[in-house]
């Protein structure tokens, strides 16, 4: 699913093949979209737009409506999200979307948000100054984490508690290893031209970014947590705003002018479930989760509903283990990789 301009709402069944125009019954510009499962999720736009779906994308109605832009929304589970804007705005529901918190706080204006939990959360804002800050109480107050002149800072992303990432719109990709106490410098191209937009991690070692300028795209990969990173073609010149990566292998990249670009290597080879024979159990569970399978597998891993991996399962003969009992309640992902590369996922709730 992805969104844009006027209220444009596209959905896609076949891998990107074939995008469907669905009616979202606004006109405002939807900036950010988000799926807590197959059938629930949220976009949200200008003038504090956030439209629900229950249906997977069939059908959307007005959840939120009122107020400053919004740009984004980040949801721990079917009830818990988050969504950050214009001039500090940060909306929080506890309720999947029926009622909305007002957390809004002093800045120029809230461009990306991620929590690892119900408590502990970060926000990237526009503008240099405390553009990096922390919350560990669900964003009920918040601690600045950074001062500096990196122009306005444009994406964050978590791949564990204490390792983060940050991309600014002057080329910058910032690091911490100490859940935000201090940041270094991973990469920068030279010149403050470049914007970068977007930051994922679907793995603890593989990441991407995405951006551009005027005639320009980039798109940036590092397979060793930010050590090293490498230009990557995109067929286009559109500038990229926005991404999202169902594995290391497999993602996609939105940008100007309606571009939609799949970004897959020789290996992703996507798998319906029921071609691995898998059986999930507990599920919902509120402790261990066991995947039982005849295909012999390479790995298994647990991962939040963005694909961020978060442990890995352990095998056992033909099955494959992992305690969810210290996770907080919620949507999970199990990816599954034959021996062959083959990928396929599997929902499991914790309760």
């Amino acid at each position: 699913m992805v969104v844009g301009y006027n209220g444009t709402i596209l959905r896609t069944t076949n891998g990107g093949l074939l995008w469907t125009s669905i009616n979202s019954g606004i006109t405002n510009n939807l900036n950010s979209v988000v799926f807590t499962d197959n059938e629930v999720g949220y976009a949200v736009g200008t003038n504090g737009i956030i439209l629900k779906t229950t249906d997977g994308g069939n059908s959307w109605s007005e959840s939120h409506t009122g107020g400053y832009d919004l740009y984004e929304a980040f949801f721990l589970s079917n009830d818990v999200g988050y969504v950050s804007g214009q001039v500090g705005t940060l909306l929080k529901t506890i309720d999947g979307g029926n009622n909305w918190i007002d957390l809004s706080i002093t800045h120029n204006g809230l461009v990306s948000v991620f929590f690892h939990n119900p408590d502990t959360g970060y926000v990237v804002g526009l503008g240099s100054l405390d553009a990096i800050k922390r919350t560990e109480n669900g964003g009920d107050s918040w601690v600045d984490l950074f001062t500096g002149s990196f122009a306005e800072f444009s994406s964050v992303v978590f791949t564990d508690l204490d390792t983060g990432y940050v991309c600014t719109t002057s080329s910058y990709i910032l690091k911490t290893t100490d859940a935000g106490a201090t940041w270094n410098v991973v990469y920068n191209n030279g010149t403050s031209v470049d914007g970068l937009y977007d930051i994922e991690f679907p793995t603890s070692k593989t990441g991407y970014v995405v951006g551009g300028y005027s005639s320009s795209s980039i798109i940036l990969k590092t397979e060793d947590a930010g050590a090293t990173w490498s230009d990557q073609n995109s067929g286009t010149s559109e500038s990229f705003f926005d991404s999202f990566f169902i594995s290391e292998n497999l993602g996609y990249s939105v940008g100007t002018n309606g571009t939609i670009v799949k970004l897959a290597t020789a290996s992703a080879d996507i798998r319906e479930l029921s071609d691995f024979n898998v059986l999930t159990y507990p599920n919902p569970t509120a402790s261990t989760i066991t995947i039982q399978t005849e295909t012999p597998l390479k790995q298994a891993w647990l991962t939040d509903i963005a694909g961020r991996r978060l442990m890995p399962l352990q095998p056992n003969g033909t099955q494959w283990q992992a305690d969810l009992t210290s996770m907080p309640t919620g949507i999970y992902l199990i990816e599954l990789m034959t021996k062959e590369g083959a990928i396929a996922v599997s929902k499991v709730v914790k309760e």
